[in-house]
């Protein structure tokens, strides 16, 4: 027996996780059977792992997915995976009390050796590569009376779940997911997104206290796999992650240069200063709210379309202000202040790289905004025209 121990979001410079370890152990030819009991699965950590498990069944011939559905897995998930077209089922039993079917273990096994991650990573985006994880990769030899031991353990304790005899166990097919989504049992992407938005309001009005105690940390960044967020999977409910945008290059566009006040963590956390000669290609502002101190400000919240080398994301409710400083403020300038309100995104952002703002061709997506590396061959030729500027559109 070989233990590992695998750390995740914590540690940037190892950039581990538990992603590349089954992504790893997928692609490994001399496993022939894949189980996993998980409690939690978003359609991003779902859809990560698509394309190696489709390949793994070049070899893989046992696969048993067992997946929780308290509270976060959404429908887009089980959708996903209902379309591996594998053995996969969901865990689920009523209860009075907090308890919920919560293990999180990733098997692989063949016929001399296995593997098995057991920890803290759900399959989740945040769970699978960024959020700060803790779990053991066991590499096993079945030649060893104590690695056989081991595994029994696992299929002795779960075994009427392995061998389908807990009524708690329903298989995944369309009618049930239906059913459940009927029913309320399972969320929708958009309903997890608007949830995590209401919570991340609420806790907006009480950052500066909070940030004082508990300063923000960087995020690690995520592998290729999670940078699309395009499925074939589609909701009931159309959500925005589905909706087709593309840069409008009839409509005036403008670039920004970021400095370090820009992508700061601690100073005005996530806001930029855009510059005023930007302000009418930004949609409309509310009425203006007079501050007592004499200043004034107008605001408006709208939806974008972000692209890096790390994300291809739709943001709901990002955020301008229009600000106007009071007549007796010794600084005169008007102020045109952008928030994405995403610290995992932000948290991406460099002092000198670069962000376009492009107008779309969606009716419900103002501006895709692309991310660009300061070291990149698209961000030099756009500072020849200085550090901010217009792009002019297509004739």
């Amino acid at each position: 027996m070989k233990v590992e121990f695998i750390g995740q979001g914590y540690n940037l410079n190892k950039n581990t996780s538990v992603f590349h370890e089954i992504k790893k152990l997928l692609l490994t030819s001399h496993f022939t059977s894949f189980k996993c009991l998980v409690a939690f699965a978003t359609r991003s950590g779902v859809s990560s792992l698509t394309p190696y498990i489709l390949k793994a069944k070049d070899n893989i011939i046992d696969f048993q997915i067992i997946v929780g559905i308290d509270d976060i897995t959404t429908y887009e998930a089980l959708k996903e995976i209902l379309s591996w077209n594998v053995k996969s089922y969901i865990y689920h039993f009523q209860s009075n009390s907090s308890v919920i079917f919560h293990p999180k273990i990733y098997m692989f096994e063949g016929k001399e050796k296995s593997h098995i991650i057991i920890g803290s990573n759900n399959m989740t985006q945040t769970g699978l590569v960024q959020s700060i994880e803790a779990s053991s990769s066991i590499e096993l030899d079945l030649s060893h009376k104590a690695d056989l031991k081991f595994i029994d353990s696992i299929y002795n304790y779960f075994d009427p779940i392995f061998k389908y005899q807990d009524q708690n166990l329903e298989l995944i097919t369309e009618e049930l997911l239906e059913k459940l989504l009927e029913k309320g049992k399972i969320p929708t992407e958009k309903e997890i997104r608007n949830r995590y938005k209401e919570n991340r309001n609420s806790k907006i009005k009480t950052k500066d206290s909070d940030q004082s105690i508990f300063p923000p940390r960087k995020i690690q960044p995520l592998p290729k796999e999670f940078r699309s967020k395009t499925s074939k999977v589609s909701s009931p409910e159309q959500t925005y992650d589905n909706k087709i945008s593309q840069i409008d290059t009839s409509k005036l566009a403008f670039y920004k240069q970021l400095v370090k006040n820009d992508v700061s963590l601690t100073s005005s956390p996530g806001q930029m200063i855009i510059p005023i000669k930007f302000l009418d290609i930004f949609p409309t502002f509310s009425t203006v709210q007079r501050k007592p101190n004499g200043a004034s400000q107008r605001e408006v919240k709208f939806d974008v379309h972000f692209q890096s080398e790390n994300y291809n994301q739709v943001l709901n409710g990002v955020r301008s202000i229009y600000y106007v400083p009071s007549p007796e403020h010794p600084r005169k300038n008007k102020e045109l202040r952008f928030t994405l309100l995403n610290r995992n995104i932000h948290s991406t952002l460099n002092a000198k790289d670069l962000l376009v703002f492009y107008r779309s061709t969606s009716e419900d997506i103002h501006f895709i905004v692309k991310h660009l590396k300061y070291e990149s061959v698209e961000a030099k030729e756009l500072l020849k025209n200085g550090r901010y500027n217009f792009i002019q559109p297509d004739k």
